[in-house]
């Protein structure tokens, strides 16, 4: 059973406590192998397992002591102005459901973790998102939830200018170029998620600042933004351009799908083509000219297809 932490997050302009702290338990593995052995050599038919219990580093009586500053560490930024209703609904939710999470010094945070289940019955409907084509390719289609990539992407965005050392990302199967061209992107700077009951594709970044930091989502109906706000410690974030190669050129016929979410006689176009690539962005990170980070992000973009759903439904 895990441990969880208290977590806090701002509503109302005040920090709340969201979710209590409870504890959590784990088996003495090497005692529980010594067990286990001794009673296979003696023949016993019973062993004792031993529980260790966790404790939770943060606890709801911490919250009076949380003190976060208004620095904006790093921003993204993404275009969502021409998306369908459902999918601007899906955005909006998400941010959301998002804003104002606190991350402690030395915490985690999980986007999936933070946002709940992506279902309908948390609010989220049917719009465009990318799936499993079942041919071992991917394709957009109608899915509950459609559009909370760009979320997590905008976020993502957020704490790779900022600094923070990323724990979990996906890259999506090909490029989207509204997330690659925004005002915070580049090409190979985007974050996948998918979050079900039994597993999910996560975006995780790290609180290495030693001050507590805040996550904030500001969708305006045109644009989506993410903020990182905190006490800035004073780093340098070093991105050369970005290093491009192995381009595939997409295909130029039109791809033609079924679906019963949109009304009979009805066409969308929802994909447009765009080369493949792979693509590698260096960072370094730098306090007071001492590298304290330096990573990469690798990307394998697929060449999307430029495809026209059409409607079977009823409604």
């Amino acid at each position: 059973i895990p441990v969880q932490d208290a977590r806090w997050r701002i509503i109302d302009g005040k920090i709340q406590l969201a979710v209590p702290e409870s504890k959590g338990r784990e088996l003495e593995l090497d005692r529980g192998v010594a067990s286990v052995m001794a009673a296979f050599l003696d023949e016993e038919t019973e062993v004792q397992l031993g529980v260790r219990t966790l404790m939770p580093r943060w606890t709801g009586k911490d919250g009076s002591a949380i003190t976060l500053g208004d620095d904006i560490l790093g921003e993204g930024g993404t275009w969502y102005g021409d998306s369908s209703d459902a999918r601007r609904q899906n955005v909006e939710l998400a941010s959301s459901n998002l804003s104002g999470w606190l991350v402690p010094p030395d915490g985690v945070f999980s986007y999936a973790d933070s946002i709940g289940l992506i279902t309908e019955e948390n609010g989220f409907i049917t719009g465009l998102g990318i799936v499993d084509d079942g041919r071992g390719g991917f394709t957009t289609a109608p899915v509950v939830g459609g559009g909370i990539c760009q979320v997590s992407t905008t976020l993502y965005q957020a704490a790779f200018w900022a600094g923070l050392p990323i724990l979990e990302r996906h890259q999506h199967p090909y490029y989207l170029r509204t997330y690659g061209e925004a005002v915070s992107g580049l090409p190979g700077l985007d974050a996948m998620v998918n979050i079900e009951p039994d597993w999910r594709l996560d975006l995780k970044f790290k609180n290495t600042t030693g001050r507590w930091i805040a996550v904030v989502l500001i969708p305006d109906g045109a644009m989506v933004y993410a903020r990182i706000v905190g006490t800035d410690p004073g780093w340098e974030v070093v991105v050369p351009e970005p290093t491009i190669e192995n381009e595939v050129k997409a295909p130029e016929q039109m791809i033609y799908t079924e679906s019963p979410e949109l009304p009979l006689g009805q066409e969308r176009v929802v994909e447009s083509a765009q080369d493949g690539f792979d693509v590698r962005i260096d960072r370094t990170v730098l306090d007071e000219g001492e590298v304290i980070l330096q990573d990469a992000v690798f990307s394998s973009f697929a060449p999307s297809r430029n495809t026209t759903m059409r409607g079977t439904g009823t409604g």
